[in-house]
């Protein structure tokens, strides 16, 4: 069982790399840098993780729940409604707006799972807690479609938000959350004016 103070360097070293991926991208993230931030040895850092990919796979569970914890927080209705699913929407693709590098850290890094690792089934049981309600809802005004329109809005959020990311045109924000306002009209009023 880990002390205090093993707990505390663990999270040192989670904090260290955070912040690495934060300022410099997934790339940069080395164990000796991100020990040498932390302010350790990089031996130390093999007491948590079997390796960088180990380290990488807890970072990526530990900004998973910063981004949920995030996105849950500013939510005030105590039942789903339309309006809180677009603006659940709209704010997770603001997320990655605002951390660009998370986002090619969660969707371009070759992660490898620990054969061991217990977390991603915890972490998948939070968010489906969390879009819970709202697919009843949808469930309930588009019987047999809620799951396909919830896929289709977030394939389009990240297929918008690679565009945007990959400075490639001139793509940007705003033209992004015009499109995916325009798409959650159209798929859920009906309509196709933003």
């Amino acid at each position: 069982m880990p002390s205090t103070n093993d707990t505390t360097a663990e999270r040192k070293l989670l904090d260290a790399a955070k912040q690495i991926v934060l300022e410099e991208g997934y790339e940069a993230v080395t164990v000796r840098k991100v020990a040498e931030r932390a302010g350790y040895t990089f031996p130390l850092l093999y007491h948590y993780y079997r390796d960088l990919d180990d380290l990488l796979w807890a970072l990526r569970l530990d900004m998973i729940d910063d981004m949920v914890a995030r996105l849950a927080g500013g939510r005030k209705e105590n039942r789903p409604s339309m309006d809180g699913l677009q603006k659940a929407f709209l704010d997770y693709m603001e997320y990655f707006f605002q951390f660009p590098n998370v986002y090619r850290f969660f969707y371009f890094h070759d992660f490898r799972r620990p054969e061991d690792e217990t977390g991603y089934q915890a972490m998948e049981q939070r968010l489906l807690a969390l879009r819970s309600g709202y697919l009843e809802m949808l469930e309930k005004k588009y019987p047999g479609q809620e799951e396909l329109m919830v896929r289709s809005i977030i394939y389009a959020i990240h297929g918008m938000l690679t565009l945007a990311l990959s400075a490639n045109g001139n793509f940007n924000q705003q033209a992004a959350v015009k499109e995916l306002s325009g798409l959650m009209a159209f798929f859920f009023e009906g309509n196709t004016e933003p």
